[in-house]
C-alpha cells in the first residue's frame, strides 16, 4: 500500500511539473478578418458591401506554401453564411499559383462581402472567413480540389468571428 501511495505522489508531482510551452497543438498559423468598413453603394436598400482584410499570421520558423490563383485568391476564401457573399476580383489572366508566407510574416487579402438584409440575421449573427489550405503539386486540378475542400470543410484555417455591422478599422498606423 506505501508502494502505491509513493508511486502515484511521484507521478502527480511528474505531472504537474511537465513543461507545456512545447505543445504540437500550439498554432502556428492563425487567420484573422479585419472589417475596414460598410458601405451602402447600391440602389438596393438590402444590400451592404463590406470591406474585409483576411490575414494569416505564419506564426512559425519555417516558410509555409499554399496554392492559389494569380489574382483571384479569393476563390480559396469561404464564409460560414449563406447570408453572404465574397465578390470577386475582376482580372484578366488567372491561373494557379504557390503563394510562399515566410516565417513570422503575413498575408493580407482584401475583400468585399456583399450582404443582404441590412439589419437581418446577416449583421445580427457574427461571420466566420475560411481559407482554404491547398497542398498540391498538379496544378491541373486547382479548381476541383479547392471546391471539394470547401464541400468537405477540409484543410480549412477559421477566422474568430466577427460582425458584419462592426463601423470598422478605416485606417492604419504603421
Amino acid at each position: 500500500m506505501k508502494i502505491i501511495h509513493i508511486a502515484t505522489t511521484v507521478t502527480l508531482i511528474i505531472l504537474g511539473s511537465c513543461n507545456t510551452n512545447g505543445q504540437v497543438n500550439e498554432q502556428k498559423l492563425t487567420l484573422e478578418a479585419i472589417v475596414k468598413g460598410v458601405y451602402d453603394i447600391s440602389d438596393n436598400p438590402d444590400k451592404v458591401y463590406i470591406l474585409v482584410d483576411v490575414i494569416l499570421h505564419n506564426k512559425s520558423t519555417s516558410a509555409y506554401s499554399f496554392v492559389t490563383y494569380t489574382c483571384a485568391t479569393h476563390l480559396n476564401l469561404v464564409l460560414d453564411s449563406k447570408q453572404a457573399a465574397i465578390c470577386g476580383n475582376k482580372c484578366g489572366s488567372n491561373s494557379p499559383k504557390q503563394i510562399n508566407i515566410p516565417e513570422n510574416k503575413t498575408l493580407v487579402i482584401p475583400i468585399i462581402i456583399e450582404t443582404t438584409g441590412g439589419t437581418s440575421d446577416g449583421f445580427i449573427n457574427p461571420l466566420k472567413v475560411g481559407l482554404v489550405l491547398l497542398q498540391t503539386k498538379d496544378y491541373t486540378e486547382v479548381m476541383r480540389l479547392i471546391y471539394r475542400k470547401k464541400e468537405r470543410n477540409e484543410d480549412i484555417i477559421w477566422s474568430a468571428p466577427f460582425y458584419l455591422n462592426d463601423f470598422g478599422q478605416p485606417y492604419t498606423i504603421y
